[in-house]
């Protein structure tokens, strides 16, 4: 009886903490968090796996109060090069390694990806397989995405996703999506919905 009633307690302390499998990175408008508005890039991401996001790899934990993120430069690597800590449920400036790229946020454990965005949805397969759902990124719709080098439009025209990258150059390519990817430029098989 006594052993019935300690997992029970240890189950009930487990639901009560409010552990979650998922971290939603919710992007806000560019100046503030407080007028509602979503725009730019966000993600949802598995917590105590390591993914890779972009270049390098991310590992999310959680406890009642914080984020914790430890990124690395390969998933088999255990020394962390940078470790972030955010607060759930407040405002912050999500940062990617290693770039001048980060993204006014709000981190929780629950959310929903905004509507009109176009998610990215990867599989944890290294080969053209979309089966095993491993996390998403996603950007809302009609978003402009610029660093030195080019800058990408994520669109949706009748419900079929698209990008339209130009160079510093002026060279301009449009790529649509479907059915299940896999590329050098991503890190696992996906597939991209509006």
């Amino acid at each position: 009886m006594k052993i019935e009633l300690a997992l029970l307690i240890i189950i009930f302390i487990n639901i009560a903490l409010g552990t979650n499998q998922y971290i939603y990175i919710t992007p806000q408008n560019g100046n503030s968090c407080n007028d509602g508005t979503t725009i730019g890039g966000g993600f949802v991401v598995p917590v105590n796996q390591c993914i890779k996001i972009n270049k390098y790899s991310a590992l999310f934990e959680q406890n009642e109060n914080n984020v914790f993120v430890s990124w690395f430069n390969d998933c088999s690597d255990h020394n962390s090069f940078q470790i972030n800590n955010y607060t759930i449920d407040s405002c912050t400036n999500f940062i990617l390694p290693h770039t001048t790229s980060t993204y006014l946020s709000t981190i929780s454990n629950t959310g929903v990806i905004p509507p009109q965005s176009i998610v990215f949805q990867y599989y944890n397969q290294t080969e053209k397989v979309c089966s095993n759902e491993l996390y998403k990124q996603y950007y809302t719709v009609d978003y402009t995405e610029k660093t030195f080098e080019y800058h990408i439009d994520y669109l949706c025209s009748q419900n079929q996703p698209f990008t339209y990258l130009c160079t510093r150059r002026g060279n301009c390519y449009s790529t649509s999506y479907q059915g299940c990817n896999f590329d050098k430029n991503h890190p696992y098989s996906y597939t991209v919905t509006c």
